[in-house]
């Protein structure tokens, strides 16, 4: 594993920062490629990427921090983003309140920018979980796969896993499948807000699979034998099916 990409005396560039950033650059050049259509140029989704990323960063770390509160002893190693500790789902919570907070601020339908944002997040997501296996966080359980790798043992430092699940390396080709599939949807979308809420679906349904592969590893059992993860994922899931169709059946027609 490569967590540190570069170290010049004091100065070290962290892999996972390094991946979050190109992961950012990604999605809002996708952002930027396709908001034309939906009335936002360049400066409106540049402007729209700050208001989404640094709350989706914030929201990020504290939900990691908040389920792994043992974990973090004093308030600078809370800042310590750059070395990884981040929950996917509270950097959506976060985003998705930042661009609710431009779109109100700009007049703006939230819903349109969610869908030109919807399809570059799953390709930002693919670049950061590459993050992840650089830092060497993420694995999975003891498998004896063909492509099974050993990794920094979070238990017992200083020591390496046995042949493991690469489960960041699956959730980064799950990321690329899910960027294929919302981008074609986007084209063909029928009703505002449908190719981001398609982003949810798939999203929480792939979370949930992955899962069982890191469960009890890397990931915390919450409930019945279920992560943390994947009870959000249900809940998120359910919530989005329920809102699509209530916006189909509404005529929300896209614009």
């Amino acid at each position: 594993m490569y967590p540190v990409l570069i170290h010049i005396g004091p100065l070290k560039i962290y892999s996972y920062g390094v991946m979050v950033l190109l992961a950012f650059a990604a999605a809002v050049w996708w952002s930027v490629r396709s908001g034309r259509s939906r009335g936002f140029d360049a400066d409106s989704i540049l402007d729209a990427a700050v208001w989404v990323f640094l709350p989706a960063i914030v929201g990020a770390r504290l939900m990691f921090v908040a389920l792994n509160h043992a974990d973090y002893g004093n308030l600078a190693d809370v800042a310590k983003v750059w070395e990884g500790g981040m929950s996917f789902h509270g950097g959506l919570l976060g985003g998705v309140l930042g661009g609710v907070a431009y779109c109100w601020r700009r007049k703006a339908s939230a819903w349109d920018l969610a869908d030109v944002i919807a399809p570059g997040l799953a390709m930002g997501y693919a670049i950061g979980r590459v993050g992840c296996f650089l830092n060497g966080c993420c694995y999975g359980g003891v498998c004896s796969l063909p492509w099974a790798m050993r990794f920094p043992d979070l238990d017992h430092p200083g020591l390496l896993t046995p042949p493991s699940h690469p489960a960041m390396l699956y959730s980064s080709v799950a990321g690329l499948l899910m960027f294929g599939i919302l981008a074609a949807l986007d084209r063909r979308r029928r009703y505002a807000g449908q190719t981001f809420l398609a982003f949810l679906v798939l999203y929480c349904v792939y979370r949930f699979l992955i899962e069982f592969v890191r469960a009890g590893v890397t990931a915390k059992i919450a409930v019945d034998g279920l992560t943390q993860a994947q009870v959000a994922s249900v809940a998120i899931a359910v919530a989005a099916v329920l809102v699509a169709v209530w916006r189909r059946g509404a005529g929300k027609v896209a614009g």
